[in-house]
């Protein structure tokens, strides 16, 4: 539909601002990195205060999630084993207290 609106004679002055089919790939694979926090945020944001017990599963499951998606977005690989990265410390740090 937004092609084409774009593509209208009275439009054609922006429809330079169409996105190639490329970016809409790339952002299509981000949406699917980032509905998968997006997804553990919510349950963890309906509890007034999460707790531990609550949170590493949720946790865990985005971390599985993750390696998932590493298996069908491998142009993404280095950005989601930051995250994961970045998580195993945060559980690791809240496992010793």
């Amino acid at each position: 539909a937004v092609c084409i609106f774009l593509n209208e004679n009275e439009q054609t002055n922006f429809s330079h601002h169409l996105l190639s089919h490329k970016q809409v790939e790339v952002l299509q694979d981000i949406h699917q990195v980032l509905k998968i926090p997006h997804a553990a945020q919510e349950l963890l944001s309906a509890e007034k205060t999460p707790t531990l017990s609550l949170s590493l599963p949720v946790y865990t499951m985005l971390i599985n999630k993750w390696k998932d998606l590493k298996n069908t977005i491998p142009e993404i690989v280095p950005y989601i084993k930051i995250r994961i990265s970045k998580l195993e410390e945060y559980i690791g740090e809240s496992c010793k207290t």
